[in-house]
């Protein structure tokens, strides 16, 4: 079994970090895109990436990366 390069980039734990110290409506406003590109649209890339393999283990598991 090959090891997959993570879809985890830096950008996304230093989007993480900063939020973390500037957790408001309006940081988050100006920040939205880096959030959508770094976190949401990585996150949903894994899910749809890892539904096969979660399907594998049981039929009732369903990775959905749909926005919730």
């Amino acid at each position: 079994m090959s090891a997959t390069p993570s879809p985890f980039r830096p950008a996304l734990f230093a989007f993480l970090r900063e939020l973390e110290r500037n957790n408001d409506r309006d940081w988050f406003e100006a920040n939205r895109g880096r959030y959508e590109r770094h976190l949401l649209h990585t996150a949903q890339r894994f899910i749809s990436d890892f539904a096969p393999r979660l399907r594998r283990i049981s039929r009732h598991f369903i990775a959905d990366p749909r926005p919730g």
